[in-house]
């Protein structure tokens, strides 16, 4: 069977095929069919324990689907990639320990070199990526001891500086300020088109902005384009009404898909 047959896009970054996953017998993610374009830009959405963690951790490989398959870039996900940059949402670590910022920003090249440490040019390349997000300032200070808006930073230079073609954000504007967040959101500006964008995010002032479609989790998965979520589908999805700054019709989204728009209860552990 054609691995690619259900995937609507002719190239795609990613592509859910039927996947489905549970925590012994409680399912959390059911029969989520659907693909993202390469260079797009989507976010993930849904109510807290809805599952888009565990969507996150089937997209990065630290899960394994029970049903269905899971492509990145036309590779099947089990035989692993290195075109994935991931920013979690948070790394915590003792006010003792004394890695550096520039350190941390040298474990995105970890896969390129199998010896600990950075050679020269690795070295090089993480400075340069601290230095496109303004940060060469904090390069050798404890990571630990940063801002909350400088370690977003930090982690998103790590994810970078790898030329990923696949950018996963997980929560990015938690921990953050509002001109931390302003920088992230004109870097993100940056980024888009160049490679492909996931943000999974609460923030759906943030995910209005600059986003074309989103993907909303609730045990089920649906992709709607943006201007789509007015109140009555996220009051559906997240069991509340739920205020969202929509986009202009010049923003709307070219991929939309014409999946329905029920959306299921869940609560994942």
């Amino acid at each position: 069977m054609n691995e690619q047959a259900n995937c609507s896009c002719p190239s795609p970054a990613v592509c859910f095929q039927s996947v489905s996953f549970a925590y012994e017998r409680e399912t959390i993610i059911d029969e989520a069919d659907f693909d993202i374009a390469a260079g797009e830009s989507i976010c993930v959405i849904g109510p807290n324990g809805g599952g888009k963690t565990t969507l996150l951790k089937l997209l990065l490989g630290l899960l394994q689907p029970n049903t269905g398959s899971i492509r990145i870039f036309d590779k099947a996900l089990a035989q692993g990639t290195t075109e994935v940059g991931y920013v979690p949402q948070s790394l915590d670590l003792d006010r003792r320990f004394p890695i550096t910022a520039i350190d941390i920003v040298g474990m995105g090249l970890l896969h390129k070199n199998k010896l600990w440490g950075m050679r020269r040019s690795e070295r090089e390349q993480a400075w340069q990526a601290l230095d496109n997000l303004g940060l060469a300032a904090v390069g050798k200070k404890p990571f630990a001891h940063l801002s909350g808006g400088q370690k977003q930073g930090v982690l998103l230079a790590r994810a970078l500086v790898g030329n990923p073609r696949l950018l996963v954000l997980d929560e990015p504007t938690t921990h953050i300020d509002a001109a931390a967040q302003e920088r992230l959101e004109s870097e993100l500006k940056r980024l888009r088109g160049s490679l492909t964008l996931i943000t999974v995010s609460h923030d759906l002032h943030f995910v209005a902005r600059g986003i074309g479609r989103v993907i909303c989790v609730n045990r089920s998965v649906r992709i709607h384009p943006v201007e789509a979520l007015d109140l009555e589908l996220t009051q559906r999805l997240f069991g509340q009404p739920v205020a969202l700054v929509k986009h202009g019709e010049a923003q709307a989204t070219r991929h939309a898909h014409a999946h329905p728009d029920a959306v299921d209860r869940e609560a994942e552990r």
